[in-house]
């Protein structure tokens, strides 16, 4: 993505950073809620939002809250917490990526019954290209970067890896724990963002 859309994702992040540092789960992440303006970018439409207590987490309410695409696995399946909108922001992280959504459905794969299992398992393969292209990808990117062939694009590949970990996946790394708000913020990743020299860094994000 190009340095000005990296902004834009870190920028939302750190609003979100806000909420989850304050207890609050915004539990509605999606790309309609998230505004952008001269100023940066800001989240929107704290409607859903959730005063969560530490160490504890809501039970699932399939149907009654969020956006179909964004809602992480747990959301529909069992407990959740601020990680959640980890997920949501990770899936915004692919599409400022890519142009499109990793794995979009019209009915939520993750509900209780036969019908949502079958869709269930196309939600994987899915899944796993998805996790697949951002791994590859970043590597490629990592190789420009060392060759100094990368100046005008970040990747964040990693990242978004981690912020779409799930624990109903089907192999131990991507149900690996999910990356929480402030490890997002710190990721390596973001480096050539934040260190780049700040004459070219303005040009870029003009």
């Amino acid at each position: 993505m190009s340095f000005r859309t990296a902004s834009i994702f870190r920028d939302a992040l750190l609003g979100l950073k806000v909420m989850h540092n304050n207890g609050w789960i915004h539990r509605d992440i999606k790309p309609p809620n998230i505004g952008v303006m001269p100023t940066g970018a800001v989240l929107l439409d704290i409607g859903q939002a959730k005063l969560l207590k530490s160490g504890c987490k809501l039970h699932a309410t399939p149907g009654c809250t969020g956006t179909i695409n964004y809602l992480a696995p747990e959301r529909e399946m069992s407990e959740y917490d601020q990680l959640a909108d980890i997920w949501a922001m990770g899936c915004i992280g692919f599409e400022m990526t890519y142009g499109y959504h990793p794995f979009s459905f019209t009915v939520n794969p993750w509900r209780s019954g036969k019908r949502y299992e079958e869709m269930r398992s196309r939600f994987h393969a899915k899944y796993r290209e998805a996790i697949d292209k951002l791994s590859a990808d970043y590597k490629k990117y990592l190789v420009k970067k060392t060759a100094g062939d990368s100046e005008d694009f970040l990747h964040l590949g990693d990242l978004i890896v981690q912020m779409l970990r799930h624990p109903f996946a089907k192999t131990s790394h991507d149900c690996g724990r999910r990356i929480n708000i402030d490890e997002a913020l710190n990721h390596p990743a973001w480096q050539p963002l934040l260190f780049d020299d700040p004459q070219r860094k303005r040009a870029r994000l003009n």
